[in-house]
């Protein structure tokens, strides 16, 4: 825990030197998701895809495992398949599909 703390707290400096720096926000969004504080991680992960990182892939399936962990289900299915709809053989993505289904909704 003591170097994701130190994790947290560079990446907090990384966006005081340049707060437009997407990756220091998804890696603070990754580093506050593994201590749990998954209210705090999902702002930093969104800040980081919407200014963009290098393999945005891992930005996505990374929030996709934090929706999971916060129990919203479609949005974690939603990013999963988005990582797989930017790079189609990222192993991680694939891997968490296969434990869903989708139904259609009923008529109503």
């Amino acid at each position: 825990m003591n170097l994701v703390g130190r994790a947290v707290a560079d990446c907090r400096n990384a966006i005081r030197i340049d707060a437009k720096m997407g990756e220091a926000h998804a890696n603070l969004g990754i580093s506050l998701m593994k201590q749990g504080k998954f209210d705090e991680a999902l702002p930093a992960l969104n800040k980081g895809i919407e200014l963009g990182v290098n393999k945005m892939h891992v930005a996505y399936y990374n929030r996709g495992m934090l929706y999971e962990a916060k129990k919203d289900v479609k949005n974690a299915y939603l990013d999963y398949k988005k990582a797989v709809e930017l790079v189609p053989d990222f192993q991680p993505a694939l891997e968490e599909l296969k434990r869903f289904s989708v139904a259609p909704k009923p008529a109503s």
